[in-house]
């Protein structure tokens, strides 16, 4: 990791993203299609915002990144529209 990429790492962590419902309700579906991850909302919030970093050039291809799946997609089926 270059210091190029520190900076922008740091500037990323510093920033709140907004994402919609369908955003976050297709990344939890994606991660159940092709991960078999059950997502909760908020996981799939975290993914879609990761992967909007990772559209804007923030986070690179080859960029290691952690993302937190902080409930279970199951408890949410009926009022969220996930798979």
């Amino acid at each position: 990791m270059d210091d190029r990429q520190r900076v922008a790492g740091a500037r990323a962590a510093r920033r709140s993203i907004a994402v919609t419902d369908d955003d976050l309700a297709e990344e939890a579906r994606r991660g159940s299609r092709e991960e078999g991850i059950d997502l909760s909302p908020e996981g799939g919030a975290a993914l879609a915002a990761a992967r909007r970093l990772r559209e804007e050039g923030v986070l690179g291809a080859e960029a290691r990144v952690v993302v937190f799946n902080t409930g279970a997609g199951w408890l949410y089926r009926g009022g969220a529209d996930l798979p």
